[in-house]
């Protein structure tokens, strides 16, 4: 279960591996100014420093890059299909904010 829960000390590991990884692999490259990732190897202390919670926080924003089409082909219509059914369940209805 504590996979489930992405700042759990073991769902950070498994997300610190694959960027660790891609680094690895040149798939994954940061500015080189970038403080917090010239800090990586803090992640190993998370979450017992201040500095390790940050470089984390770094990790959980950049981990969603893997899963671009760059790197993930995904073809399929879900997304829109997704995001328009809710139209097709029920209309919106705004409230009249003027009659407050």
């Amino acid at each position: 279960m504590d996979l489930y829960d992405k700042t759990s000390k073991k769902a950070m590991m498994v997300q610190a591996t694959m960027t660790w990884l891609g680094f690895d692999s040149g798939a994954f490259k940061v500015h080189k100014d970038d403080t917090l990732f010239a800090n990586f190897p803090e992640i190993e202390k998370y979450p017992l420093t201040n500095l390790s919670k940050k470089v984390a926080a770094s990790i959980r924003a950049a981990i969603n890059m893997f899963f671009i089409e760059t790197h993930y082909p995904v073809h399929t219509e879900w997304p829109k299909y997704f995001w328009n059914h809710g139209l097709q369940i029920d209309r919106c209805y705004f409230e009249d904010a003027s009659n407050g």
